[in-house]
């Protein structure tokens, strides 16, 4: 299996003064045989994905363990 991370470039956060900032909203992690096993596993974890409208979401194979800072 291989383990992938999904997000998207669809909506906006906010700052505190109310300034728009363009970045990415990470969904969620899965794992699958492909991309396509992983997000249709991502979305059965996960069933209140189903509820939003994106209209791009990219699917990113994880290699090795996180690193954290």
């Amino acid at each position: 299996m291989r383990k992938y991370l999904f997000y998207t470039t669809d909506g906006y956060t906010q700052d505190e003064d109310s300034k728009d900032i363009e970045n990415c909203q990470i969904l969620g992690f899965s794992n699958g045989l492909d991309e396509k096993s992983a997000y249709n596993n991502l979305i059965k974890e996960n069933s209140y994905l189903k509820e939003y409208k994106f209209s791009s979401i990219i699917a990113q194979e994880i290699f090795g363990e996180p690193l954290y800072i």
